[in-house]
């Protein structure tokens, strides 16, 4: 029973990683947002401003998280509901998981070389760092999807700096 218990967990965890590095819980996280129904009130400035410098924040981290932010940071309308803008937030997120970094800092160098040399594909450590810093600015509209166990286990395999997000 403990074997087939931990197949299920490890398979789990498997799949969880692929949908997190594709960007697929980022789309379920939207999804989950914009099924919120009956009347809400448009978020305060209070929360739209508290998000936004959590996505600054995020951007100031590196190139990688920059380019998430900025892509976020259009998407999300000062009007919303906490739910729309929870889930412009995500939906922004996964679009940017699908997309991959664009090195653009190396790509302008002296010695350049192709386009495509830097291009590069989400990695799970790069994802999961997003997936916390992203918990952190839903939180910030009363959107309270906290890190799962699955979420949590990735985080301390790959050493992922989760508590300091979580603690600025």
């Amino acid at each position: 029973m403990t074997t087939n218990t931990t197949d299920a967990r490890t398979e789990q965890i498997e799949r969880y990683e692929a949908d997190l590095v594709s960007g697929r819980v980022f789309a379920r996280h939207a999804a989950s947002a914009r099924s919120v129904f009956g009347y809400q009130p448009a978020a305060t400035a209070r929360q739209y401003g508290t998000a936004m410098q959590v996505l600054g924040h995020m951007a100031a981290e590196g190139d990688h998280m920059a380019q998430v932010a900025s892509k976020i940071l259009g998407r999300v309308n000062l009007y919303a509901t906490p739910a729309q803008a929870v889930a412009a937030i995500y939906e922004a997120a996964s679009q940017a998981m699908a997309a991959g970094f664009d090195d653009v800092i190396g790509r302008s160098g002296p010695e350049a070389g192709r386009h495509g040399d830097h291009q590069h594909e989400t990695t799970l450590y790069f994802a999961a760092s997003v997936a916390v810093w992203l918990s952190k600015v839903a939180r910030c509209y009363g959107h309270h999807n906290s890190i799962g166990w699955v979420l949590a286990d990735i985080i301390e395999r790959h050493n992922v700096p989760s508590t300091s997000i979580l603690a600025r």
